[in-house]
């Protein structure tokens, strides 16, 4: 079962940003646990549940305050607008 904790934290930090995507990774299901799989292929072999990935990048191995999780979406987006 996902962290509804996590989930909800993640989804109020991204409101009012349109631009950012919320998904969530269910492990119970055959595609889930496949993304699961592979994330953690891409992150040395394992990743804590909850985890959350911002751009490609564990961002946080718990479940984030709001605040920091809010200022490392907006610096992710920053950052997307400076290489586009």
């Amino acid at each position: 079962m996902p962290c509804e904790y996590c989930i909800s934290a993640v989804r109020y930090a991204a409101q009012g940003m349109p631009r950012v995507r919320v998904k969530v990774v269910q492990t119970k299901r055959a595609a889930g646990a496949r993304r699961y799989l592979e994330l953690a292929a891409a992150h040395g072999g394992g990743l804590p549940v909850p985890s959350v990935i911002i751009a490609g990048r564990l961002a946080f191995e718990a479940i984030p305050e709001a605040g920091a999780l809010s200022k490392a979406l907006a610096a992710a987006l920053e950052d997307e607008e400076l290489t586009a």
